[in-house]
């Protein structure tokens, strides 16, 4: 039962994501670029919860990427999911509430995200304008995306600790029913 409200609690916490990534920070964006904040919320998710909560919560979160901004469903669920798993295992490695961490494994996510998407998205159809992809897209995105974990992984830690005091709260008054 904590489990399932916990994983509960994490989708929820990515639909709102979503709905921010798709709606609010297109007006924030500096050029033609925008923090990916479903990429932030999948490290953190396998950062704080492992691997294979990580790869989950980042199908989910591909899968809901691929719903709204692909023509393709699975396109983007693969590179999360993919990016999910591989911040679980870096994450067992790590202290969670040593934040010197995120910022880099954001950073490296973003990268691998913007080489999956220059791969299959320009590579194989024989566009081969990769320096100035990088340039323009690529690194600024990862700057942006990486700058905005600074304060959003502290608060998603918060908003875990106290998603876990309401279950241990919660689990403390069951046994009291008379």
């Amino acid at each position: 039962m904590k489990r399932s409200l916990r994983y509960l609690f994490m989708i929820f916490l990515f639909i709102c994501g979503f709905v921010v990534q798709g709606s609010i920070l297109p007006y924030f964006s500096l050029g033609d670029t925008a923090p990916n904040l479903m990429l932030i919320l999948t490290v953190s998710a396998g950062i704080l919860e492992g691997p294979y909560t990580g790869m989950g919560m980042g199908l989910f979160a591909g899968l809901l990427s691929d719903l709204y901004f692909s023509e393709y469903v699975g396109f983007y669920a693969l590179i999360y999911l993919l990016i999910g798993y591989l911040t679980g295992v870096i994450g067992t490695y790590l202290f969670v509430d040593d934040y010197k961490y995120t910022v880099p494994a954001v950073a490296a996510a973003d990268l691998l995200y913007g080489l999956y998407c220059f791969t299959f998205q320009f590579l194989f159809r024989s566009r081969l304008y990769g320096g100035y992809f990088f340039l323009h897209y690529v690194f600024p995105e990862m700057l942006y995306t990486a700058l905005l974990s600074i304060p959003l992984f502290p608060l998603i830690i918060r908003l875990r600790k106290w998603e876990e005091a309401g279950q241990r709260k919660g689990s403390s008054r069951e046994g009291t029913h008379v």
